[in-house]
């Protein structure tokens, strides 16, 4: 991994067009990964998680104390990939090994009551315990590799002027 990057609540936040490419992004305590604040469909701004690995409290320390396995338990199910922070937010994970303390329904809508948030939430190929496609949000996006390949980082990254 290139960077590590810790928090608990809305750690990573605000109105950004930023990739995290081989990061390991840990979760410190129960909340959500990212707040991201795209206030219109034009704009280009969003999140793209790439190769990366999402860590959090329910997974035991190799070689932990006895006790260990109970005490992170209460941890599972506890960390949501996102929530918007305004009606527009786009967060895609690509690629990104996801821990048991992931909702298995991802995402969430935070209050939102429309069936279909204008929110856009993706996910391709994401791996481990905390990957679970059929269990995720109605809402949210399983991509195809041609729609992923729109995140890669030479393409979302690139703007108007390339």
């Amino acid at each position: 991994m290139d960077s590590y990057i810790e928090g608990g609540v809305d750690f990573i936040f605000g109105n950004a067009t930023a990739v995290f490419d081989h990061d390991e992004i840990h979760a410190d305590e129960p909340g959500y990964l990212t707040a991201q604040s795209r206030t219109s469909p034009e704009q280009t701004t969003g999140y793209v998680i790439l190769d990366s690995k999402v860590t959090g409290e329910a997974e035991p320390a190799e070689g932990a104390a006895p006790g260990a396995a109970e005490a992170t338990a209460r941890h599972r199910d506890t960390i949501s990939l996102g929530r918007p922070w305004r009606p527009y937010a786009r967060v895609v994970y690509i690629n990104t090994e996801l821990p048991a303390d992931v909702i298995p329904q991802g995402w969430s809508a935070w209050g939102n009551r429309d069936p279909a948030p204008l929110a856009y939430y993706a996910e391709y190929r994401s791996t481990g315990p905390g990957a679970n496609p059929a269990a995720r949000v109605p809402w949210s996006h399983q991509l195809t590799a041609r729609e992923a390949a729109q995140y890669q980082p030479r393409i979302f990254l690139a703007g108007k002027d390339h």
